[in-house]
């Protein structure tokens, strides 16, 4: 494609990059220390413990009320340091250079609830070194939260092919870093999936907007996602799939791209 985009093929997964377990109650830190959670028994107050290597507690924090046990399902180390820690309808982000709770995140709600199980949370995935935080709850499917700010997580809104289910199918999220910059993600879980199934499709994508600021799109035959990139004179269209969280390529496959952007 003469689109200039970065398309990055892999995601970044947290847990599994430090040989961390995605569901435990003690994880060891990049700074040598051990982060670990307490509950006496099921409703009872839970804590937050923060060991050194030689296993004295350094800090003990009180997490607010849940009566399941909270998880860590994810840590992330680099320019920031933060895990996760999961609940049964909410989770939270504990930033471990300033020592503070961040949250509490729940997934959208989308559609009615079937049962109790609606809006439990059961996958967690890190993108982008830290940027975007990925959640799935059974029923109401992948949220996507923008970690710009690591205090202030945004929920990102995403396009859908066949909108009538959130349990599966691929969510579309986009979201503008800067002025006229935008990143594009693809995500699947499902709600018996034991991982996420993700990608950053576009990264640093420059696409043409209304006089609101607000990105222009069209959808095409229900699952085709037409955007217009101003990086190049000629002000080529972006065609994603929205089914397969896919780009349409215009020269590989030109007669699709081609009836595509005609409609």
């Amino acid at each position: 494609m003469k689109l200039t985009l970065t398309i990055l093929f892999f995601a970044w997964t947290i847990g599994c990059s430090f040989g961390q377990p995605l569901n435990s109650k003690q994880i060891e830190t990049n700074q040598k220390k051990l982060l670990g959670l307490t509950q006496k028994e099921p409703g009872a107050v839970q804590y937050l413990k923060i060991e050194d290597k030689d296993g004295n507690i350094k800090r003990q924090i009180k997490l607010p009320e849940e009566y399941d046990p909270y998880r860590f399902t994810a840590y992330f180390s680099g320019e920031r340091e933060f895990a996760v820690i999961g609940g049964r309808y909410k989770c939270y982000l504990f930033n471990l250079h300033t020592k503070k709770l961040i949250g509490p995140l729940s997934a959208s709600v989308r559609g009615d609830a079937q049962d109790a199980q609606s809006g439990v949370l059961n996958h967690y995935q890190v993108l982008d070194h830290g940027q975007y935080l990925l959640v799935n709850a059974m029923d109401f499917g992948v949220t996507c939260f923008r970690l710009a700010d690591l205090y202030h997580p945004e929920a990102l809104d995403f396009f859908k092919a066949d909108s009538s289910y959130f349990f599966r199918g691929k969510f579309t999220f986009i979201d503008q870093r800067k002025t006229n910059l935008y990143n594009v993600i693809t995500a699947t879980c499902g709600n018996y999936k034991d991982t996420f199934d993700a990608e950053m499709l576009i990264q640093g994508g420059c696409f043409q907007q209304d006089e609101n600021g607000q990105i222009i799109h069209r959808i095409v035959s229900g699952k085709y996602l037409v955007l217009t990139s101003i990086r190049e004179s000629d002000m080529e269209k972006v065609v994603i799939d929205l089914d397969a969280g896919t780009l349409v390529d215009p020269d590989r496959d030109s007669s699709e791209y081609s009836k595509i952007i005609k409609e």
